[in-house]
């Protein structure tokens, strides 16, 4: 085997090198969106949203672009969701192809509609 040939080789491989990946949970959080304590919230179902960013060499910082994809992927899963309840934040950081580097935000949770309570002032 050629000297250039064993180079082009090793090029190849390093270049299709898998990385590593690392999944963090973030937060949980009782709801994504404010909510009137007088507000009647209904429960629509699970839903799952995720977001992502790759990135050129470098850790990947985490915006909250990224956060309002995700959320916004989940709330489209329901119709007349407004907000996610009982949630699992994550955060998942990939490095592939040696430079290249992957940001994924997920939420897991419960989509729910709010509706404003018609309660009589007594």
């Amino acid at each position: 085997m050629s000297k250039l040939a064993k180079i082009v080789l090793l090029g190849f491989s390093l270049l299709n090198m898998a990385g590593c990946s690392h999944t963090t949970v973030l937060k949980l959080q009782d709801q994504t969106h404010f909510t009137h304590p007088d507000n009647n919230v209904t429960r629509l179902g699970s839903v799952h949203g995720e977001a992502t960013k790759w990135f050129f060499y470098g850790r990947p910082d985490l915006d909250s672009q990224i956060q309002v994809d995700a959320i916004n992927n989940a709330l489209n899963q329901k119709p007349g969701a407004q907000l996610i309840i009982d949630s699992v934040h994550m955060r998942t950081d990939g490095n592939y192809f040696l430079f290249f580097n992957k940001l994924t935000y997920q939420i897991d949770g419960q989509a729910a509609k709010v509706e404003i309570a018609k309660r009589s002032i007594e």
